[in-house]
């Protein structure tokens, strides 16, 4: 599976205008995704991702998905 991730909105304010990653596993996840993107941008991209007591990813956040 193929899992392209660019920033829109708040995210985009804060890692700019590019394409950030594709990760590409069999069984690659979003939340996969979401943690090599968080080593990579930082504690703050972390705090506005996953909620700081259960480590779950926010549902606050709008993620678009497509699978190919």
């Amino acid at each position: 599976m193929l899992i392209k991730v660019a920033g829109y909105l708040k995210f985009k304010a804060l890692i700019g205008n590019q394409f950030l990653l594709a990760l590409e596993r069999e069984k690659a996840t979003l939340r996969d995704a979401l943690i090599l993107l968080s080593r990579r941008y930082g504690k703050k991209f972390e705090e506005m991702v996953f909620d700081p007591q259960t480590k779950e990813i926010k549902r606050s956040n709008l993620i678009l998905l497509t699978v190919r």
